[in-house]
């Protein structure tokens, strides 16, 4: 790793630091960050998915694209990109309030109880 290499017809390259070379090809992996994001998404997808909203695997594409975009680290940006993209009707807005707020700021969400 690290050694210059001649690719016919390109010329020369540097394979990055901690490439790895796979069927002849070299490439750097995903930075931990990027995973972690795409981690986090599809596992509140999956509470989503518990608290009753579809959040289809369409919808969590269109998210993941969405916070690509953002600043992770603001709440406001995540919450509302998520709020946009996976919720498909008005009966998933208090739903997906309630999941943002259990997956992201740690509280025990509580079983709603039927209407009577």
């Amino acid at each position: 790793m690290g050694e210059r290499a001649e690719t016919p017809g390109i010329g020369t390259f540097t394979p990055p630091v901690g490439a790895q070379d796979v069927g002849g090809a070299s490439y750097a992996p995903a930075p931990a960050r990027t995973r972690d994001v795409i981690d986090t998404v599809l596992g509140f997808a999956r509470t989503l998915r518990h608290a009753g909203v579809t959040a289809s695997p369409g919808r969590v594409e269109a998210m993941l694209v969405a916070v690509g975009s953002l600043d992770v680290l603001e709440p406001s940006a995540v919450y509302w990109a998520g709020r946009l993209t996976l919720c498909g009707s008005p009966d998933d807005l208090d739903r997906y309030d309630t999941a943002f707020a259990a997956y992201f700021a740690g509280e025990v969400p509580r079983a709603r109880r039927p209407s009577e």
